[in-house]
């Protein structure tokens, strides 16, 4: 039986749309524990389930680059804290600060990208889409729901594709 570790940036999330993976996970004879960025509602229905919960305490919508390093050393705290052995993560920036975090604690994470942005979407913050992708690519599986995401992390080719 493995400890395994959800974290999205809220319970809600988490609960409306992962709720089928905490089953099939408990029904395997797993330890799920689900981190997320704040309080809601929906931490104490995770709570029924058998989960245990923790709060990253991260401030969603923050860029300012001290709140984000520091938002990092949270991430490093709880899953230290935690001592999961494989780490499940979705959204934005659990993707990003959590692989961080799990590769400076040497834990398997599988991140899961449902779309990259507007980080992606211009040819602005090169710096910032370089650091992801390295980031990303320190995961053990990196699940691209969206076909163009997938696309950005693909080297580029030298010779055209010939049919």
């Amino acid at each position: 039986m493995a400890r395994i570790l959800i974290s999205a940036n809220t319970f809600w999330y988490t609960y409306n749309f992962r709720l089928s993976t905490i089953l099939r996970l408990q029904g395997m004879g797993h330890e799920v524990c689900v981190a997320a960025f704040s309080d809601d509602k929906y931490k104490n229905k995770i709570q029924k389930l058998g989960c245990s919960t923790f709060i990253i305490g991260v401030d969603a919508r923050s860029i300012s680059i001290k709140k984000e390093l520091f938002s990092i050393y949270k991430f490093v705290k709880v899953y230290k804290d935690i001592k999961p052995e494989i780490i499940l993560s979705f959204t934005t920036k659990n993707n990003i600060y959590g692989s961080l975090a799990s590769y400076i604690l040497r834990i398997p994470v599988i991140t899961n990208v449902s779309g990259l942005g507007r980080i992606f979407s211009s040819d602005s913050n090169l710096a910032l889409r370089f650091l992801i992708k390295i980031i990303l690519k320190s995961a053990l599986k990196c699940i691209f729901l969206v076909t163009v995401s997938k696309m950005m992390f693909r080297p580029k080719r030298k010779t055209p594709v010939q049919a």
